[in-house]
């Protein structure tokens, strides 16, 4: 009996990566603080809940990229808007994550899991993945940030052009804990997991030059650091032109990404769409740089 498959996934602020899967599978979405434009189906952490599960159910049968049309949903505390019990990929976070899981694998009796994240949820994979959950199979993981006070400071540095570590500092420190009431900036940060991840876990990281939420270079500090500690299996894909959260799948960035992830998967003998993997083939030889 061929396994189920069942997929998680999440995001931040704004997402819609397009992933894709064609086989039968089974998805964990839910919803978060923003209320984006979306076209695939993720375990996501933005806005209102209800606008993206709209989204979902309106787009999700026209051709979703990186995983299939089943899904299971399931909410952050702060989900529609409640930003103060935001967490941003910290502990509360992963334990949610952890919860949906338990209860997703209970539910389906899941034997094999592919963990899709964007942006905090990405970024909360992180912690999660550190605790070695037994059925996950490998993750795809779009646009995490390595800790919310560097992906802070590079994009301050961005705007002024130069470094501003004492405005970094004091958005980290006293102005998001205001906002976001369950965020501690002396808390675990995505980057400290890694280390704790097991070295055998196929990871892909998706990050764009163009992203001005998550810039590139924290994603990219986490594929070094997963290198750094050993993670062979640890790839990385940087598409050009897309937003945070909004690769068009119709782009150029849309079809690379789709095509790598089936080869990404093809690769640690996952189910894929053979003629996308194919066409990936030579981009996904290109994800294991030595050095960034």
């Amino acid at each position: 009996m061929t396994s189920r498959f069942l997929f998680l996934t999440t995001v931040f602020f704004l997402g819609t990566s397009h992933a894709v899967y064609t086989h039968e599978a089974h998805y964990l979405f839910s919803p978060g603080t923003a209320a984006p434009q979306v076209s695939a189906v993720r375990y996501t952490h933005g806005g209102n809940g209800g606008k993206w599960l709209h989204g979902i159910r309106k787009h999700a049968p026209k051709g979703p990229i990186i995983m299939g049309r089943h899904y299971k949903t399931f909410s952050y505390k702060d989900s529609c808007g409640r930003l103060w019990n935001t967490n941003f990929a910290q502990e509360e976070d992963v334990a949610t994550l952890n919860t949906a899981y338990q209860r997703l694998l209970k539910e389906k009796r899941a034997e094999q899991v592919v963990l899709v994240g964007v942006s905090r949820g990405a970024a909360t994979a992180f912690g999660f993945l550190a605790n070695n959950p037994t059925c996950i199979r490998a993750a795809v993981l779009e646009s995490p940030f390595d800790s919310v006070d560097s992906a802070l400071d590079k994009n301050v540095h961005r705007i002024f052009r130069a470094p501003q570590k004492r405005l970094s500092k004091t958005l980290n420190k006293q102005v998001l804990p205001r906002i976001f009431g369950r965020y501690r900036p002396d808390g675990p940060s995505p980057i400290e997991f890694v280390a704790q991840i097991s070295h055998d876990m196929p990871i892909l990281l998706v990050c764009s030059r163009k992203d001005t939420i998550v810039p590139m270079g924290s994603t990219i500090a986490l594929y070094n650091k997963l290198r750094a500690t050993g993670h062979n299996n640890a790839h990385l894909l940087i598409l050009e032109q897309s937003m945070h959260g909004l690769v068009n799948r119709n782009s150029s960035d849309g079809i690379l990404y789709r095509n790598v992830t089936h080869a990404f998967y093809k690769a640690y003998n996952l189910p894929h769409n053979d003629n996308w993997a194919t066409a990936g083939e030579t981009a996904f030889l290109k994800t294991q740089p030595v050095e960034v």
